[in-house]
């Protein structure tokens, strides 16, 4: 399975940890999220979530939520990167 696993569902998080305090509290029942990474920095994570009932999610879910945090981790390093060449312009 590619590596990747899903979170637990709500219910299944310690009681009383601030995690399921604030799933609870948005009404999610299941979620699902990937780091946002450049090399070894975190940028973010992205992440989904359902709030009708608990989902178990299917692995071509997990690989496309993974190649859209791939793709945001393109646009950022690079984004960052045109700053910096922008900056050094200007000196």
């Amino acid at each position: 399975m590619l590596g990747l696993k899903p979170d637990p569902v709500t219910r299944e998080l310690p009681a009383g940890s601030p995690l399921r305090a604030m799933f609870e509290a948005a009404g999610v029942r299941s979620s699902m999220g990937v780091p946002i990474m450049s090399g070894n920095l975190l940028l973010g994570c992205v992440a989904i979530a359902a709030v009708r009932a608990e989902q178990t999610w299917p692995e071509h879910i997990m690989l496309l939520l993974r190649v859209v945090g791939d793709v945001m981790a393109g646009a950022l390093t690079r984004e960052r990167a045109r700053r910096e060449i922008d900056a050094l312009n200007q000196s």
